[in-house]
């Protein structure tokens, strides 16, 4: 993939963790409230959980410093 910002090749790679918490999409501004957390708002599906980890496939630009990641966010 080239990146939309630059055009120059993007790296694949992945963002992880350590699986205590789930992935969630939040706007800058918006507050997370405990409805929210029951109800998934935000969660990105692309995430892979297990007991211990997650992980999040995505693009990385070493120019522009970016990373791309396609993903499926609960409304």
């Amino acid at each position: 993939m080239n990146c939309p910002f630059c055009s120059i090749p993007m790296k694949e790679g992945c963002i992880s963790g350590d699986g205590r918490t789930k992935v969630r999409w939040i706007e800058n501004g918006d507050k997370l409230y405990l409805s929210d957390i029951l109800s998934e708002k935000g969660v990105l599906k692309s995430a892979k959980y297990s007991l211990v980890k997650f992980s999040i496939s995505g693009y990385y630009c070493i120019v522009c410093r970016k990373i791309i990641i396609d993903t499926d966010i609960e409304k």
